[in-house]
């Protein structure tokens, strides 16, 4: 089986290829172009090198949310596309899951952080166990101050990660905050991969009609719309 992976959840563009035993391909960017430019021809790219088509493939998984609007709209379409497309499965992961997949091993709690923007983060706590992680909190969208204060209430150390960490490091001076390495910092479709590979070896699949992004709070735009005329958009 082998699976098509994207996140597009962040400013950073990532794509890979998967089997039930190892990362086929990868490719990530971090740059300034925006998804809409950058994604088809990443996907294409990689398959031709693999030698592959999407008949080869058995599911196309991506990154579900939390994360930046935009972004995520434009890979779950993508996604959902290409699977309905060529009749194969489509599988939506947490954002904030494969992100804390980048952390292979680890005594501390697992802490990704991504930006939110507006002086937030999106955020879960995570624990290392055995046969794989253990989500120890909803998924939430708050205040690094608050996470801090949270995380200074457990007694474990902490391993911080995410696009969050060099905008917020200065808040999490205590000694018990730690930081991952800048490259398990960014969002990568191969850990996407490998959680969607654990749901569909399950026999797991989403509906291509009801599978949306979880953004976890309203869009700025909302935000200015209802704060103009005091109703939904």
């Amino acid at each position: 089986m082998k699976i098509l992976a994207i996140d597009t959840a962040t400013l950073v563009s990532s794509v890979a290829l998967v089997d039930e035993h190892k990362l086929l391909a990868e490719m990530t960017f971090n740059i300034s172009k925006t998804h809409s430019e950058k994604l088809l021809p990443f996907i294409d790219f990689i398959l031709r090198e693999a030698g592959l088509e999407l008949a080869d493939l058995s599911a196309v998984a991506v990154a579900a949310g939390p994360g930046s609007f935009t972004g995520l709209r434009i890979g779950m379409a993508t996604a959902k596309a290409l699977a309905y497309g060529a009749d194969k499965i489509v599988l939506g992961i947490p954002t904030l899951d494969a992100l804390s997949y980048n952390v292979e091993a680890s005594e501390k709690l697992i802490v990704p952080i991504m930006n939110a923007r507006r002086n937030e983060v999106y955020t879960a706590i995570y624990r290392r166990k055995a046969l794989g992680l253990e989500r120890l909190t909803d998924y939430l969208a708050l205040t690094p101050e608050q996470l801090r204060l949270d995380l200074l209430a457990r007694a474990e150390d902490v391993l911080l990660l995410g696009d969050g960490v060099p905008e917020f490091a200065e808040i999490f001076k205590e000694e018990k905050f730690y930081f991952a390495e800048a490259n398990n910092c960014l969002n990568r479709a191969s850990s996407i991969g490998k959680i969607a590979m654990e749901r569909l070896l399950r026999g797991e699949a989403d509906d291509y009609f009801l599978l949306s992004p979880a953004y976890l709070r309203t869009s700025q735009a909302e935000v200015n719309w209802q704060a103009k005329f005091g109703v939904k958009e």
